[in-house]
């Protein structure tokens, strides 16, 4: 599905929007937090994705 990534985290498997990826960076203990765009009153949105920070730049590569 272009445009879209799917990526595993501890709550099961998201499919995300590309449009709305704001951010990207490794954390701690190697996951990769995700940062999206959406406009929250609790602050940013995110999530800890379970793949590496090279698979997510490599899902995005592919879906645009």
């Amino acid at each position: 599905m272009k445009k879209f990534i799917e990526v595993s985290t501890e709550n099961g498997k998201f499919l995300v929007n590309v449009n709305t990826i704001s951010c990207l960076y490794t954390i701690k203990d190697g996951r990769t937090r995700i940062t999206l765009t959406a406009p929250s009153s609790k602050g940013d949105i995110f999530i800890s994705a379970q793949e590496s920070y090279e698979e997510v730049k490599a899902l995005i590569k592919a879906a645009l």
